[in-house]
């Protein structure tokens, strides 16, 4: 292959990469953007909770143990 052309080649991926890096970070973003709107709803729905059950705050990380040995044992640490 003649240098120009591997130039060429190499410019070519060099702004594909660049592309797929934009994405990524894109990408990143609104995965952040949706954790964060997941966490507000989170604690509106725990708030509720609490004015709603007085004892929630109390019972909650229990129902949360519980709820996460049922759905998630790989979060579980075996000192728990």
């Amino acid at each position: 292959m003649e240098e120009k052309e591997l130039a060429s080649k190499l410019h070519f991926l060099e702004k594909e990469v660049s592309a797929l890096e934009d994405g990524v970070e894109n990408g990143k973003l609104t995965f952040k953007g949706d954790i964060d709107e997941i966490k507000i709803e989170v604690e509106a729905i725990k708030s509720y909770l609490k004015e709603i059950h007085p004892d929630f705050k109390k019972k909650f990380p229990e129902i949360k143990k519980k709820i996460t040995l049922e759905k998630n044992p790989e979060w579980i640490s075996d000192d728990e």
